[in-house]
């Protein structure tokens, strides 16, 4: 069996094992680069993400932020897929996310911790424009801006979500070149990324 049969019969299996819509989202993306059409990805997907909402107890997300995330996801592979979400949950959701809202951010009812604010703040911008609420708050904008290092944020997932929930609000993001030249520095010859830019000159990598 040719190697890219093996990882599309791998990747199939895990996916109908997966529960949570962030591990699902990974898997079906490779699918989908794979080859695999839409509709046979949708049969495997749908209910798997049907489970999750019936499942879901939003108050849970005061205990564990990533939560926000895994609705994320299910938000994006819902509208790729054409999966069709009950309004009344849409609504549900909505209100339980523009009830984490502060001044400028999302979650200090959660958690003080920097990081953590910040996380909860960008699944809940993502969340809310993949609802069609069109979010749009300069004070949010500020924060998640002030929480860049350079020309980075705190990590390269961090940094992703970042830069989609800033163009999702549609605000301009600065500094465009210095955040591919940061990501060039991360980069290594196999093909990966580095969390920290590393320099080894006997083994080429940087």
């Amino acid at each position: 069996m040719p190697r890219e049969e093996k990882v599309k019969d791998y990747l199939l299996s895990e996916l109908s094992d997966e529960d949570k819509p962030s591990a699902i989202w990974a898997e079906y993306r490779a699918l989908r680069v794979l080859g695999i059409p839409n509709e046979n990805l949708k049969k495997i997907v749908k209910p798997r993400l049907q489970n999750f909402i019936t499942n879901l107890n939003l108050s849970a997300v005061y205990h564990n932020h990533y939560l926000l995330k895994d609705v994320y996801y299910l938000l994006v592979m819902s509208r790729e897929l054409g999966i069709e979400i009950d309004e009344s949950w849409k609504e549900t959701v909505t209100s339980f996310v523009l009830d984490l809202r502060d001044d400028g951010a999302f979650g200090s009812k959660i958690s003080k911790i920097k990081i953590v604010r910040l996380e909860t703040t960008l699944y809940s911008v993502l969340i809310l424009n993949e609802l069609g609420y069109g979010y749009r708050d300069g004070k949010t904008v500020k924060f998640i801006e002030s929480n860049r290092n350079g020309a980075l944020w705190w990590s390269l997932p961090i940094t992703r979500y970042a830069l989609l929930a800033l163009n999702s609000c549609g605000a301009k993001v600065e500094g465009k070149e210095e955040i591919v030249k940061a990501l060039e520095r991360r980069k290594c010859p196999y093909g990966f990324f580095l969390t920290l830019p590393t320099r080894i000159p006997s083994r080429g990598i940087r």
